[in-house]
């Protein structure tokens, strides 16, 4: 990924500033996406991220996975709206930071249900079923299964799903 450094945008008389095409782009930035400030007081400085409740909760998120853990054989992978954030029975290393195939996975989220769609951009994972968390209307990531999906891991992983959507914002 590029830097995009030192440019410059004025301040409206609302506290407003346009943050740069070529930046919203690169970091998945859409008009309603959420950002957090950071600020330096001893720097100077300001500092933004996009923010990724899932990545918020994760640890919520891993341990409601976790209670699946043990009695469904299937692949977990808990996934922000732009990379996998943590895996459950599957290698980790071979999962955790790999970047989604987003125009894969909104069509995942539209079937809902075992499609052969690679959600993954790096690697080929085609026996998925994508659950959307959601909140409010929004989809803020999701809960990936891989493997053979029975009815009764499908609705244990919805179930788990809803659990995660209640602690965002």
């Amino acid at each position: 990924m590029q830097n995009y450094k030192g440019q410059v945008r004025r301040v409206d008389e609302l506290g407003r500033v346009v943050i740069p095409k070529e930046i919203r782009f690169a970091l998945n930035i859409h008009s309603g996406s959420l950002l957090e400030f950071f600020c330096d007081q001893q720097n100077s400085t300001i500092s933004l991220e996009k923010y990724e409740p899932v990545k918020q909760i994760t640890n919520y998120a891993i341990n409601c996975m976790q209670a699946l853990k043990d009695f469904l054989d299937v692949g977990f992978l808990l996934c922000d709206n732009s990379s996998v954030v943590w895996a459950i029975n599957l290698p980790k290393s071979e999962y955790v930071g790999q970047k989604l195939n987003t125009i894969a996975l909104n069509e995942s989220y539209k079937l809902n249900n075992l499609n052969n769609v690679n959600i993954l951009q790096q690697k080929s994972v085609l026996k998925n079923v994508v659950l959307p968390i959601k909140n409010n209307g929004d989809v803020w990531g999701s809960i990936v299964l891989i493997g053979d999906v029975t009815t009764e891991v499908l609705s244990s992983a919805k179930t788990v799903c809803k659990i995660i959507s209640n602690y965002i914002i």
